[in-house]
C-alpha cells in the first residue's frame, strides 16, 4: 500500500503555484504530464489548462496537483538559501 499524500488545492491556487514556477522545473512537469497522458510532445494542452482555456479533468488534476505543489514548496522552501551562497 503506498503512503501518498494527497493533496487538494483549488485550481486557481494550483495555476499561480504553477505560474511561479522555474522554467526548467514546467517543462519538467509537462513531459510528465504529456507521457502519462500520452498527449504529443508539444505542451499546448498543459497551455491550454494554465491559461484557463481548457477545464482540467479529474485524472489531469489529480496528477498535476501533487507534483505542482510540491515543487512550488521545495522551490519557495530553496530559494532564501540560494540566496546566502
Amino acid at each position: 500500500m503506498e503512503n501518498a499524500v494527497q493533496y487538494s488545492v483549488p485550481i486557481n491556487e494550483l495555476i499561480s503555484m504553477y505560474r511561479s514556477l522555474r522554467i526548467r522545473t514546467k517543462k519538467r512537469i509537462g513531459e510528465a504530464f504529456n507521457k502519462n497522458f500520452h498527449y504529443g510532445d508539444d505542451n499546448s494542452v498543459m497551455a491550454r489548462l494554465f491559461d484557463k482555456r481548457l477545464s482540467f479533468n479529474y485524472d489531469e488534476y489529480e496528477f498535476l496537483c501533487p507534483i505542482i505543489v510540491l515543487n512550488y514548496e521545495f522551490e519557495q522552501w530553496a530559494k532564501p538559501q540560494y540566496l546566502d551562497l
